[in-house]
Order: structure tokens, then sequence, then C-alpha cells
């Protein structure tokens, strides 16, 4: 049976894939001082969101992200352009990835190897990651210490706090839209900050809890006005 047009039309693409992108796209120098370090899971999201990007503009995608390949009858010229476009990806990710985790990545010859070894270890929205970021939350019980000011654990918490309320705001999961919902309560958020605080701060807590009627903002703000008060009380005794 013989090819239609289209499907030699097709074909011939294929056959010419990388050597195409490396036409459109030739190896360039590009600055890389704004690509944010990946150093773990908390960098993780906002380095994938610029390593698309630059994987876009730098003709990358399909071989780092998507993963394809030449075809197996694939011409010299073909191979040599996914070579030399596979070298310049790897190259990449020497310049974008901390030295501790190139040490694993560096076992992977593939750039689509690395890619997806960096998603499945550092992505957050996996099956596991609520409950991965509820376990992060919960140990603010035990994280206050004299050294923290109470603003600097008041941001820790609300940072805790939204990326928790935004793994189950954003899955499909009615269970975890559910959890949204009860996480944007206002007097949930109130008592989960008191009952951090209630181990340290006990009579602080105390006194703030006598008023069922304190929204989550008042608790916060005569929370930091204490804390202003207890730094500048230090500060001039010093």
């Amino acid at each position: 049976m013989s090819s239609t047009p289209s499907q030699q039309e097709s074909s011939d693409e294929s056959s010419t894939f990388f050597t195409v992108i490396l036409k459109d796209n030739p190896i360039r120098q590009i600055s890389l001082n704004n690509i944010v370090i990946l150093t773990g899971q908390s960098t993780y999201e906002t380095w994938a969101i610029m390593m698309i990007t630059l994987w876009r503009t730098m003709g990358l995608y399909e071989l780092v992200v998507d993963g394809i390949k030449p075809i197996l009858n694939a011409g010299k010229e073909e191979i040599k352009a996914y070579t030399v476009l596979r070298n310049s990806a790897i190259g990449t990710f020497l310049q974008v990835v901390h030295a501790d985790i190139l040490k694993v990545l560096l076992e992977k010859s593939d750039p689509h190897l690395m890619w997806t070894y960096l998603v499945t270890e550092f992505k957050r929205d996996t099956a596991y990651a609520l409950v991965y970021q509820l376990g992060n939350l919960c140990h603010l019980f035990t994280a206050y210490d004299a050294t923290k000011t109470l603003s600097e654990f008041i941001q820790l918490f609300e940072n805790e706090w939204y990326k928790l309320y935004r793994l189950a705001r954003d899955s499909n999961e009615e269970y975890r839209q559910d959890f949204a919902n009860f996480l944007q309560k206002d007097l949930v958020k109130r008592d989960f900050l008191l009952g951090f605080l209630s181990r340290y701060k006990k009579n602080i807590v105390d006194n703030l809890t006598t008023k069922t009627d304190l929204t989550f903002a008042v608790v916060k703000q005569r929370l930091l006005d204490i804390d202003y008060e207890e730094t500048t009380h230090t500060a001039l005794a010093t």
C-alpha cells in the first residue's frame, strides 16, 4: 500500500525534526543568571516555571520535557543535530541545579530522564503532597523557640498555611476542595495559630482566647503589637 501525501509529509518532518530545530535555534550562549538554582522542594516550583520557559526559548522543550528522540532510521544529520541539542540541555542542567542534586542527576545521561527525575523527586502536587505539607504545618507546633520573634513565627505560619490551602484548592478531588473550604474559615486559621503558640506563650494565648469573637487579623495584630513591645523593651534594657 502506498503512503498518502500527508503521511509522506509527516514522515519527512519526523526524519528531520531535530535538524530543523537546530537550524531554527542555533546553539548560543544564554545568560542563566536570573534562573533560580534548584536546591530542593522549596525552590522547585519557581525553578520549573523558569526552566519550561527556557527550554521553549532554546528549542529544547520537546527533547527535555516530552522526551522525543530521533526516529529509528534517522539519518546522520538528524542524529548529529539531536546529539548537539542533547548536550546543550545537559550543559544547561549543570548550571541551574545545585551540586548536591547533580551528583544523582549526572548518573542519567538523557536530559528527559533528568527532567523526569527532578519532577518526581521535587514536585509537590503528587498524591502525597497534601499529607507532606500538612506535616510541615503541624511541625510548627514544636518549631517556635526563644530565638524567633513572634512576627517571624507568624510569617512562617502564614506561608505554610497558604501552601497547604493552595494544594487543597488546586485539586479536583472533592475531599480536597472540602479541606480547602475548611482552611479558608477565619476561626480555623486563628485557632491553629494560637494552638501552635500555646506551649510557648501560654499567658498571651490565654488572654486572647477569653474573647471568642476575635478574628485572625485582630489576633495577628495583637501578637505583632506584643512582639514589638517585647523587642523594644529588650533593646532599651541593653
